[in-house]
């Protein structure tokens, strides 16, 4: 279920940003993962679908057993997806933070 609309009204003036973005791996899909994050970064990318997410996560982790790796080089193909998705230039290479006193 797309869960954006709600996220979106509990603040609607504010960005979003997502945490834990990921997919596990289907050893009997291999193409499934490669393609999942191809269309996710695409999407971030191109703001429509979402467009107040602003920042997001992937979730990296090596898990036992490969059907439950999480990890964007789990597999050759899911590296290099992840790696020309990331390429576009919306997406920073450096992020700053910095604090500012609401009033």
């Amino acid at each position: 279920a797309d869960v954006y609309p709600a996220l979106a009204q509990l603040s609607p003036n504010k960005p979003l940003a997502l945490f834990e973005l990921g997919l596990t791996d289907k050893p009997s899909k291999p193409e499934r993962k490669p393609k999942w994050i191809t269309d996710a970064l695409a999407q971030l990318a191109e703001g429509k679908r979402w467009p107040r997410v602003k920042a997001f996560y992937y979730w990296h982790e090596y898990a036992e057993g490969k059907e439950n790796s999480t990890a964007i080089d789990s597999s050759p193909q899911s590296l290099k997806a992840y790696q020309e998705g990331i390429k576009n230039s919306v997406f920073l290479e450096k992020v700053e933070f910095q604090c500012v006193r609401s009033s």
